[in-house]
């Protein structure tokens, strides 16, 4: 499929398992989000386990994402690069989501594919008009459960773990969350899970002062800049202690050991899009 067609297609690309006549079409993905206190990872893992899911594999994730076109009908366009250690390659994949919102049964919906070229596919992404938003890093471990879909326990800088459960159909991502205890999160689940929310209410962090979400507080008689992409990695949240109304060594603790295990995972020589100069 060509990318124009991916971005443009939603109802098209959604043929659940890609079954027709036509070209070959990535299946369309269905999850909820669920924010940490939400949920027992441990029993998650447990449920999971009895279900068929295997253990647990880590990866760390950068994610560069786009403004979609006008007229796509896409929420967001995701150029993604996957690294699974300093002995491997990084992987890379290109991801459009439409919908989610609020709602108790509302659910986002993609399409994602694996790309060789990510620079050739970050040039074909600019030249359709989609325009570089952000890059976002996340260490994830992921459960495969076979013939269901998987879970996904996503840790963002200097936050705790929230989680995604992941299918390719409506009817499996059901019987998933079923499988596993669970029910669609509320919308006040969704709302709390949102990441500015969770800085504010774990660190008392004002948004609009972290250079991410507004422009990066700066000292006094100097005017601060809003960087060209606003970055949220691992790195760049080193100066949020500060910022932080409450448990700021909470806050730099975390990341530590987050920034630890995201050079541990990182691909030796990896310069792909998204990656923040170091």
């Amino acid at each position: 499929m060509a990318v124009p067609d991916l971005l443009a297609s939603g109802t098209a690309s959604g043929r659940e398992g890609g079954a027709g006549g036509g070209p070959s079409v990535p299946p369309t993905e269905y999850e909820y989000r669920y924010p940490h206190r939400s949920f027992d990872r441990r029993e998650i893992v447990r449920l999971a386990a009895a279900a068929g899911g295997g253990r647990p594999t880590r990866q760390l994730l950068v994610n560069r994402i786009f403004h979609a076109p006008p007229g796509s009908g896409a929420a967001v366009v995701r150029l993604r690069e996957v690294h699974r250690g300093r002995g491997r390659r990084a992987e890379f994949l290109l991801t459009v989501k439409w919908g989610g919102g609020y709602g108790s049964r509302a659910f986002e919906r993609e399409v994602e594919t694996a790309v060789a070229d990510a620079v050739a596919a970050e040039q074909a992404l600019l030249a359709l008009g989609c325009r570089p938003k952000h890059v976002i890093e996340k260490l994830r471990d992921v459960v495969d459960v076979p013939g269901l879909g998987e879970v996904a326990f996503d840790e963002n800088p200097g936050l705790p773990c929230a989680m995604e459960v992941e299918a390719t159909s409506r009817g499996r991502l059901a019987r998933l969350v079923r499988a596993l205890g669970l029910r669609p999160p509320t919308d006040a689940e969704r709302l709390s899970g949102r990441l500015e929310n969770q800085y504010a209410e774990l660190y008392g962090i004002d948004p609009e002062r972290t250079g991410f979400w507004g422009p990066a507080a700066a000292p006094a008689g100097r005017r601060a800049a809003q960087p060209p992409q606003p970055a949220l990695t691992f790195e760049a949240v080193r100066a949020w202690p500060a910022l932080a109304a409450r448990d700021g060594a909470l806050l730099a603790s975390r990341a530590a050991a987050q920034r630890a295990a995201a050079r541990a995972l990182r691909a030796r020589g990896s310069r792909g899009p998204g990656v923040p100069a170091r």
